[in-house]
């Protein structure tokens, strides 16, 4: 009888045991879990640079309504219509301040090799702008705000000088037969284009609602 009873409690003792080591194995995998949910949670560190110098001072007249980065230099569009042309230390590149606008300049496109400024306007129009030659600058007007414009990244260096403009249609303006100047309809009646970008032979666009990819190669 004595050994029924010390067997039972050894069993007892035993059973304890395991369900306290199965509760310290879930309270270490809690622990665990939670350890990761912080390490997720936690924000990326980023090292950063106030840019300074004639940028500032601009700034402390006139504000900034976009901005457009290149390996070579900063363009930046403000709501006066001047697009400014600075080094990535922000110093004004003598000679390269563009005041082609007269209100808010909306969106700029750089081609890749940093040759050309696209920019638009609330007050519709729609200038490229040579760094370095202005043969084949443009300056076009339509009657009607516009939002958004991009440049070929080849447009310094193809025949065709193709740019495309947005508002509440996408339109593909280029050079055509006897350096005539032609536009075509590339996307409408979804609203108005807020955003347009041209990588390669891919242009990107978006408006309120929705974003539309192109291969236009």
């Amino acid at each position: 009888m004595a050994e029924n009873t010390e067997a039972k409690e050894e069993q007892y003792l035993s059973s304890e045991e395991e369900d306290s080591e199965e509760e310290d194995s879930e309270e270490d995998d809690d622990d665990d879990n939670e350890d990761e949910e912080e390490e997720e949670a936690e924000e990326p560190k980023l090292k950063y640079e106030r840019i300074r110098n004639d940028l500032e001072k601009i700034l402390e007249k006139h504000a900034a309504s976009c901005m457009a980065v290149h390996s070579k230099f900063l363009a930046m569009g403000t709501h006066w219509g001047t697009v400014h042309v600075l080094d990535h230390q922000g110093n004004n590149i003598n000679e390269k301040e563009e005041a082609v606008h007269t209100t808010t300049v909306n969106q700029i496109s750089l081609d890749q090799n940093g040759d050309y400024i696209a920019s638009c306007s609330d007050d519709g129009r729609v200038a490229v702008t040579g760094l370095y030659e202005s043969e084949h600058n443009v300056v076009q007007v339509f009657d009607c705000p516009i939002k958004a414009v991009a440049l070929d990244p080849k447009f310094s260096v193809g025949s065709s000088r193709r740019y495309v403009t947005g508002r509440d249609k996408l339109l593909l303006h280029e050079k055509g037969l006897f350096n005539r100047n032609k536009s075509t309809v590339i996307h409408e009646g979804e609203g108005q284009i807020r955003n347009i970008q041209w990588r390669s032979c891919f242009i990107a666009w978006s408006n309120e609602l929705v974003s539309f990819l192109k291969d236009n190669s």
